[in-house]
């Protein structure tokens, strides 16, 4: 900033000042007050000077231009010391109005500001510059830190619910997925909004005394208005979650000691209905509504995903079922051994029944053939004697000569070799015989 004409600044007798890139604004709001103090008594002088100011205007003129150069070489200087006088003099250069007086004559006024700028201050010396640099940065780091601190993100599947740890204060809801603002340093006790699948995997003692290996896996949920209550009562959800898993496993084992160690293979559903109802009881405190009772969770579904009796259940299981295999196999064997006996006593009644009736029938043939054939040679002899008797009649043949005959016959009716059984003594031809009657 120039100063304006009639002002000069002035260094203190008593202090050098030291070299500076720049003058302060400090020094440049005192030239300012000291030239707007001189214009307003440039201002009330006698228009009547006019001749007396303008034969002060060479000397003003020479005034500006060693005012020039002092500024020129004060803002030329560098400040090191803590305090420094700035003396602005102010030389008006203005005549005193007088009536009579026809020369005019000037008045100086000095007018000294003194002014101490803090070191802490002083942006010029770089020290000072790395200080409030680094008071800048460490505000900038805390605003992001306090701002970072007071916004939390929950998923979508997440329930939260606010806590102010410097407070030691809890939110009375739940807030679902999203990004939520709070007191700096506030965090969220979180809890999963969907199904929750847990495992159990253990061994429970039977109605009849006996351990029953079991394998179940169920399905629960953390309800959005009783997270409140679950949080003051188990702080957190790891322990709600234990607490939770230990309930469930009483609740299997409850159910397990009402049955039967056969009941778990023959009522199987009945069994896992039962265990779904009694860990309703226990998660929910009540068949129909949640309660203080239980741990404030929702029992959706339960599945007995395997059971496994006993080793030694199992060897006499089988041991019983074998002796009663071999039962029904003998029983088996026995009536299958009866019906083939009795099917082969009807074949054999049947194919002795067969035989006597193809023996009668073979019989009676035979009985038959042997009438028909003894008739036949009967008709045949008889035929014969009637045509042997009817030859003799006939030739008029005597015993010889009808053997005579038929021996002629059988040569007669023989086409090749003859054959013929006679008794002893043998003879065929009777020529001799019937030369002899002759």
């Amino acid at each position: 900033m120039r100063p304006k004409p009639g002002a000069k600044m002035l260094t203190s007798p008593t202090s050098s000042p030291d070299p500076s890139p720049h003058i302060s604004a400090a020094a440049d709001r005192n030239r300012q007050n000291s030239n707007d103090s001189i214009s307003g008594n440039n201002s009330d002088r006698n228009s009547n000077d006019v001749h007396s100011n303008n034969s002060d205007s060479h000397s003003y003129g020479d005034r500006e231009d060693d005012e020039t150069k002092c500024f020129k070489l004060y803002s030329d200087v560098n400040i090191d010391s803590v305090e420094e006088d700035i003396v602005v003099n102010s030389i008006s250069g203005v005549n005193s109005r007088s009536d009579n007086n026809t020369s005019s004559s000037s008045n100086n006024r000095n007018i000294n500001f003194n002014f101490t700028m803090p070191s802490f201050l002083d942006c010029s010396r770089p020290a000072v510059r790395n200080i409030w640099l680094t008071l800048f940065i460490c505000a900038v780091i805390v605003s992001i830190a306090l701002i970072a601190t007071s916004l939390k993100k929950l998923t979508s599947i997440e329930y939260g619910v606010e806590y102010d740890r410097w407070a030691k204060t809890l939110d009375d809801a739940a807030k679902t997925g999203g990004l939520h603002a709070g007191p700096p340093g506030y965090y969220f006790i979180k809890f999963p909004s969907t199904q929750i699948t847990s495992d159990l995997s253990d061994t429970c003692v039977s109605r009849d005394g006996l351990r029953v290996k079991y394998d179940v896996t169920f399905q629960y949920q953390m309800p959005e208005e009783y997270i409140v209550d679950a949080i003051e009562s188990y702080r957190d959800f790891k322990t709600w979650s234990q607490v939770v898993e230990a309930v469930s496993e009483s609740a299997v084992q409850h159910t397990c000691s009402e049955f039967n160690v056969t009941d778990f293979q023959s009522k199987r559903t009945v069994i896992q209905d039962a265990m779904h109802l009694s860990l309703k009881i226990k998660l929910e405190g009540s068949e129909n509504a949640i309660t203080d009772d239980g741990v404030y969770a929702l029992a959706n579904s339960l599945q007995l995903n395997n059971v496994d009796i006993p080793q030694e259940y199992k060897d006499a299981i089988v041991s019983k079922q074998r002796a009663e295999e071999d039962i029904a196999l003998a029983k088996n064997q026995r009536r299958q051994e009866t019906t083939r006996a009795q099917t082969e006593k009807l074949a054999a009644e049947e194919e002795a029944r067969k035989i006597m009736e193809t023996a009668y029938n073979t019989g009676n043939v035979t009985i038959i053939e042997a009438d028909l054939k003894a008739q036949e040679t009967l008709f045949a002899f008889s035929k014969e004697k009637e045509i042997l008797k009817q030859a003799q009649t006939n030739f008029n043949l005597t015993t010889n000569g009808i053997l005579g005959y038929m021996s002629n016959q059988l040569y007669a009716k023989s086409t090749g070799r003859l054959d013929v059984s006679v008794g002893e003594p043998s003879r065929l031809s009777r020529k001799s015989l019937l030369k002899d009657e002759l």
